[in-house]
């Protein structure tokens, strides 16, 4: 098991309206409008082990009131994005979760806003529990 926030991230893709919080290459993001897109380096690969369990933790400086964006796990398997029924502030538990894994150890997340309500800083947050396929 790898506790979120072991698991370094990048933003690879930039809101319309919105950028990083504090230091580049961060998985932290102010998202007024559009889409932001991080991927995760973890230290496995999808071809030996399988991944149980993601825990993805989405955090705010804005407080009890605030609720996450849209959120969208990248499915390596059908090549599509699939949306996190009701993101959670705290860690989300994703059980069954190996599609999410690229052969090359990569987790790809997307926040989606289209309103201007967002506001402060979001941080994400990425820890696993996996398992080796062949032991």
């Amino acid at each position: 098991m790898i506790p979120s926030g072991l698991i370094s991230g990048t933003m690879t893709k930039y809101p319309e309206e919105g950028g990083t919080c504090g230091m580049p290459q961060t998985t932290s993001v102010y998202l007024y409008r559009g889409s932001a897109e991080f991927d995760f380096q973890t230290p496995i690969d999808g071809q030996e082990y399988r991944l149980d369990e993601l825990q993805l933790s989405i955090t705010s400086d804005m407080g009890d009131w605030w609720l996450p964006p849209a959120t969208d796990l990248y499915d390596w398997t059908s090549e599509t994005w699939v949306q996190l029924k009701e993101p959670k502030t705290g860690v989300n538990t994703i059980r069954n979760s190996s599609r999410f894994l690229s052969p090359d150890g990569i987790v790809r997340v997307r926040l989606s806003s289209d309103q201007a309500n967002q506001g402060g800083c979001i941080f994400l947050n990425l820890g696993l529990e996996a398992s080796r396929i062949n032991p």
